[in-house]
């Protein structure tokens, strides 16, 4: 096991407030890691603390194995926040810039790059006319252009449009199997994340609940039966005392899951509608990363 990142117990305050407090991170090599949190939960200050942009109050944090110093941080690449350019200048001059400051030699690697992420032929374009989109982009094919072993991302896919955040997917996808390439992102489009990352981290107020391989949260999932009624009062009642069952959950108004019983589906929707339940939807379905979130923290993020 070769971890690209660790950190122990950081922990940042601002004033009286605590921000983010001991949080421990543990990224492999080839990890695709999805940093989850609502809005405010701290992810934004780890990452800033991770590529020493802030010091933390206290802990640690271990690059490739060592101390962060100007070797480890060379070979990262990141996004953070709102990306920021030059936007009187052209796309292909903003790059070019960047890749001066990295001391890539070869400006080869701005085209390439560029049609890495879906905007070949954009070099002439000045980025003050850009989508928010095409912005997310642009700032993608600078994070790579001195060819990192690692990249930060901070919800890369803001601003995309669907095909734009499939797109985003597959390119981190065939950055991981054929770059070989470890790859830290945050996001708030939780059924996104599920379909690209192999491992977790959850923070919550500024701590983290949660760290673990994607593969163990699914097989961890259960599968239920999701009840849409008039009357979730009436039709728990009939759950408990006519059907017995009690390993249920009103997850919303109107929106019941059943854990048990799942292969008495005709029965189940039988007695509900006898007792004066009416029954609008029943499906079988197994819990999702969203599911797994709002039980930790108590809502989705926003």
């Amino acid at each position: 096991m070769k971890y690209v990142l660790r950190s122990n117990g950081l922990t940042k305050k601002y004033g009286d407030k605590m921000i983010v407090e001991d949080v421990n991170l543990e990224v492999e090599q080839g990890d695709i890691y999805g940093f989850l949190g609502q809005n405010g939960a701290g992810k934004t200050t780890v990452f800033r603390m991770l590529l020493g942009l802030i010091k933390p109050l206290r802990g640690t944090v271990e690059w490739f194995g060592e101390n962060p110093s100007t070797a480890s941080f060379n070979r990262i690449g990141s996004m953070i926040e709102t990306p920021g350019f030059y936007p009187n200048l052209t796309v292909w001059d903003n790059l070019d810039i960047h890749r001066r400051m990295c001391g890539v030699t070869d400006s080869f690697v701005i085209e390439e790059h560029l049609k890495l992420v879906g905007m070949e032929g954009m070099g002439k374009q000045k980025v003050k006319k850009l989508s928010l989109g095409t912005k997310q982009r642009l700032a993608i094919a600078r994070t790579l252009l001195h060819r990192p072993d690692c990249l930060i991302l901070d919800e890369p896919v803001n601003g995309l449009d669907p095909i734009g955040i499939r797109e985003t997917r597959e390119l981190l996808l065939e950055l991981r199997n054929k770059r070989s390439m470890t790859i830290m992102i945050s996001s708030h489009i939780l059924g996104e994340i599920g379909q690209m990352v192999n491992r977790i981290g959850i923070i919550h107020g500024g701590k983290m609940i949660e760290q673990l391989d994607y593969a163990e949260l699914q097989r961890r999932n259960r599968t239920y039966v999701e009840i849409r009624v008039d009357n979730d009062g009436k039709a728990t009642w009939i759950l408990e005392q006519q059907l017995h069952i009690k390993d249920y959950t009103v997850w919303e108004k109107g929106r019941i899951r059943v854990y048990e019983r799942l292969e008495d589906t005709g029965m189940l929707n039988k007695t509900l509608l006898d007792g004066g339940v009416i029954v609008s939807e029943m499906s079988l379905c197994s819990e999702t990363l969203e599911d797994h979130f709002v039980k930790l923290t108590g809502g989705v993020q926003k």
